[in-house]
Parts: structure tokens; sequence; C-alpha cells
């Protein structure tokens, strides 16, 4: 196995301060900003076509920020200042692609994240980028290596966008449902604590004359994102009975945040643990309604999540630089609108649907990112053993049949190389074969038969 430093493969350029322009215009092209590395959600344009411009043989590497080391490629433009531009030098250009030399380095982000430097703003270290070095395989397996990782990467963006769509269609179906109680809830008179008891968490470090203590898990800010709880890292305080019992979290319990980012204000989500040890911090409020047979607190919880909840925290909200905080007598005030139960209840149900898909994808996702990891590490490791013809199919696993039934050329492809055999090994062969009876088994359109002429069993669909 042949490994070269980056030093000697590629040569670094800065990018230079941009100004953009309000509409593109026939000689704009295309201005890239840190953002523009992760997606094209906000594209922008510049006429200053002389700076430091990009094309599809460079890669793109975030050098100046909190996510120095973040590396793009396949992009055209004129780079701004944070950015920095590679390119492989002409002796190289014969011995890797750059959609192979892009992957490795995004391979790194760790390390260039643990490497960087600057006491206030992070930048890549250029000693650190240099040192590294890469596996030079032939191109005919570069090529490959891309083509599983494309086929990986575009399976968990897929399953990413599958998840913001269902966010999408529970908030258009919430807002289907109540928009017009919602629009006339400013002349309801009923106000949050008519309905709902609300109350602070305890305070850390706090003083006390009690001495006899408990050590419970407590909820942070941190653990309270929006729409569900982040159980990930939980930490541990120290507390009296009367605190446990007057702090406690219970299933049904609401707890929102006191302040943060404007846009992230009153998020929170609903407990739904049975386990009630649990006690929160004062910068959460728990809100926990009076009567479940007359309000839900899903359908509550939805109501804060909304443009309509989000505006009366905003307006209420004391601002200072970036931060915005809520306090309970302004919890108290949320205006409730008048809405059906049963319509509450029919919201919720679809809610929990909706919830249980997003699980499944989520389940999805994370063991599509743990296959993308583990193809990565032995990508570059030069472990990787698999087919050229059917590179691809490897990364097909049984969580991913869905996406084979609705693939028909896809299906009668992986139908042809199973019947012809066309397999170097047979850790590839089984893993197709597996996935073809999984779906003989549950899909009325896929099935064998048996040509007498021929004497042998042929799949269908």
């Amino acid at each position: 196995m042949i490994f070269e430093k980056i030093e000697k493969i590629i040569s670094l350029r800065k990018g230079k301060k941009v100004s953009s322009v309000k509409a593109k215009g026939p000689d704009c092209l295309r201005y890239l900003q840190i953002e523009d590395l992760r997606n094209d959600n906000n594209l922008k344009y510049t006429d200053e076509t002389d700076l430091v411009g990009v094309d599809y043989d460079n890669i793109v590497i975030a050098w100046d920020g909190s996510k120095a080391g973040t590396v793009s490629f396949n992009l055209e433009g004129i780079i701004g200042s944070t950015l920095a531009k590679i390119t492989i030098k002409e002796e190289f250009k014969s011995k890797i692609i750059p959609q192979y030399l892009g992957r490795y380095l995004q391979f790194n982000y760790d390390y260039f994240q643990k490497t960087n430097t600057g006491a206030t703003i992070p930048h890549v270290s250029k000693n650190a980028l240099f040192k590294l070095e890469i596996l030079l395989p032939d191109l005919e397996t570069q090529n490959k290596i891309v083509a599983v990782l494309d086929k990986a990467s575009a399976l968990i963006q897929k399953r990413e966008k599958s998840i913001e769509f269902l966010d999408e269609l529970l908030r258009s179906t919430f807002l289907d449902m109540f928009e017009p109680d919602l629009i006339n809830f400013k002349k309801e008179n009923r106000s949050l604590e008519q309905i709902a008891t609300i109350v602070s968490g305890v305070t850390k470090g706090r003083k006390t004359k009690e001495t006899n203590f408990t050590e419970v898990p407590y909820l942070r800010v941190a653990n309270a994102q929006d729409g569900y709880f982040n159980l990930d890292e939980i930490k541990t305080i120290s507390a009296t009975e009367k605190e446990i019992e007057r702090y406690s979290v219970l299933k049904g319990d609401l707890l929102i945040t006191e302040g943060g980012d404007p846009d992230k204000l009153g998020r929170g989500a609903i407990w739904e643990l049975e386990d009630n040890k649990f006690i929160y911090q004062n910068h959460l409020f728990r809100i926990r309604l009076n009567n479940l047979e007359e309000y839900s607190p899903t359908w509550l919880a939805q109501i804060f999540a909304s443009k309509y909840g989000k505006s009366y925290f905003l307006r209420q909200a004391k601002q200072t630089t970036g931060i915005a905080t809520i306090n309970k007598r302004q919890v108290s005030g949320f205006p409730i609108p008048k809405c059906s139960f049963i319509k509450q209840k029919e919201f919720e149900k679809l809610c929990l649907s909706i919830k249980q898909k997003k699980e499944n994808l989520k389940k999805s996702l994370s063991l599509l990112s743990n296959l993308f990891n583990s193809i990565l590490q032995k990508a570059f490791n030069g472990d990787l053993i698999f087919n050229i013809d059917i590179g691809l199919d490897a990364l097909i696993d049984a969580e991913d049949k869905n996406t084979i039934r609705k693939d028909q050329s896809y299906l009668q492809g992986l139908i042809d190389k199973l019947e012809n055999q066309e397999f170097e090994d047979l850790a590839s062969y089984e893993k197709a074969k597996n996935i073809l009876f999984q779906l003989l088994k549950e899909e009325n359109s896929i099935e064998q038969k048996f040509i007498e002429d021929k004497e042998k069993l042929i799949t269908t669909f």
C-alpha cells in the first residue's frame, strides 16, 4: 500500500473578502461561504469574479471559525475569506481524484477540530493538515470507494429529508386543524395559569438548612430540545426530600426553557417516561395540566412550538445581545385558545403516529451513519474489500428494503446478479440473497418460478 503526505499532493490558497449582490446578474458567480459546504439553502452571488475561484477539480475547506475543518467538493464559485481552496498538484493529478481526496479530508474533521489554532477564533492548522498521510490505491479503486460513499451519503440525506418532511407535515396539519382558533386566541380570556400549574426548577448551589440529601438525576436546558429530550448526558444533583417532591417530573408534564437564542425561546418537550425520579433545573419551567380530560399536552406543546406561540414569547421576552428570556409571570399569562378537545385528541393520535415513523427513520439514519463511518475507516486504512460491480449493493441492508421496492431497475439488476452469480466474494452474495429472500416473504409482486425446459428456478416481479 502506498501512502503519501498531503503536503506533497496539494497546494493551498485562502479566500478573500467578497461583496455579494442582491440579485444574480448574467456575469455573476456563486459566492461560497461556510454554510454552503453543508447545503444549498442560502445561495448568494457576487460580481467580483477576479477573486479566488473554485471548480469541480478543487476541494473547499472551512479555514476559520467554530466549524473549521468542514470540507466539501464538487462546488463552483468564489470563496470567502473564511474558506480555503485545495488544489491537487499537477504531478499527482494522474494518481488521485478530487472526490477521493475530499472524502478523506471529511473523514479527518475531528482531527482538524482537535489540532486547530487560535485563542478566540479557531483556525485549521496548516502543519496538521500537511502532516496527514493518505492511502493512494489505483484510480479504479478510488472511484469504487467514492461511489460507495456517495451511495451511503445519498441514503443518509434521504433519511434526513424524510425526517424534515414529517416535521413539516406535523406543523402544516396542526395549522390546518387549529389556525382559525389560533388567529382569534388573543380574544380568549383564559390563560395558561388557569389550566395548569407552572413551576420553575431547582437552583444549583442554593442555600438550605436541610442536612439530609439524596443524589438524583436532573434535567437541564441541554436535555430539553425542540420536541424531544436528549438524555445522552444526564447529570445529578443533591436534593432534599421536599425538593424531590416539589420538582419531580411526571409523565405528561411539559418542560420549556426560560431563555436562549430568540428562535429557540420557549422550546420544550413532553416527558413521556414512567420514571419519575428526575427533577429539573431552574432554567426550565414545568407545566402540568390540571385536567387531562379538557386539554392535551401534545396539543399545548405544539401551540408553544407554532409561530403563534413563538411570537407571544418573543413579544414578552427580555432581550439582550443575542439572548432572550421569559419569566414565570409571562409564561403564566400565555393565552389559551378555545379548541375542541375531540380535535385535540385527533391531533395527538396523529402526532404519535408521526413520532413513531420518525423514530424508525432515526434508527435507520443511525445505522446508515455507522455504516458510512465504518466504510470511511476501512477505505482509508486499505481494509475495504468489495467487488467493483456489486460495490453499491454491499451498502444495501435489510433496513433499506423500501428503497429497493420502489426502484424496479435496481431490483431487476439485483435479481440478475443473483441468478448469474456475479459476485467475487461470498459476503456480498449472502447479503444480496438475504435481502431478496426477505422481499420474497413480504411482497406479493415478487415470486419464484420453475422453468421446466430450462430446468432452473427464476425470480420475477
